[in-house]
């Protein structure tokens, strides 16, 4: 059983570093003087695709802005201006943003995962870290 977990686990990891490098293939990541911060959001009622339809109109006028999501990942790739920010601040702010307009509709996020990509590299913040912010 713990090595089937493991298995899935690591097999979550991989899709996750192939998406990643899918978004930076795509150019997502080769923003200049900006960040593409990728979070991952789990709510307890998670999400339906008119809610993220208003969430992504929320959004998509506001800086940092909302790249793109993904349904039924609860993915939003959000771009940050780097100016002033380091990766970690980028994420933060990217996380303040799309958890405000969340609340705005009525949702609590649960936990949230943060990846920062860079042309240079790519950062990672697992739930428990951006708990804290």
């Amino acid at each position: 059983m713990n090595e089937e977990r493991t298995s899935r686990s690591t097999l979550r990891e991989i899709d996750e570093i192939d998406e990643i490098d899918a978004a930076i293939e795509a150019g997502v990541a080769d923003l200049e003087h900006e960040y593409a911060v990728y979070l991952r959001v789990h709510t307890s009622t998670g999400f339906d695709a008119d809610l993220l339809t208003r969430l992504v109109t929320d959004l998509g006028s506001a800086h940092p802005r909302l790249e793109g999501a993904d349904l039924p990942e609860h993915d939003l790739v959000v771009s940050v201006d780097a100016d002033g920010l380091d990766a970690e601040g980028a994420a933060q702010e990217a996380h303040r943003r799309v958890l405000t307009a969340l609340l705005g509709r009525g949702l609590d996020a649960t936990a949230v995962e943060a990846t920062v990509l860079s042309d240079a590299a790519a950062w990672t913040f697992d739930a428990e870290t951006t708990a804290g912010w």
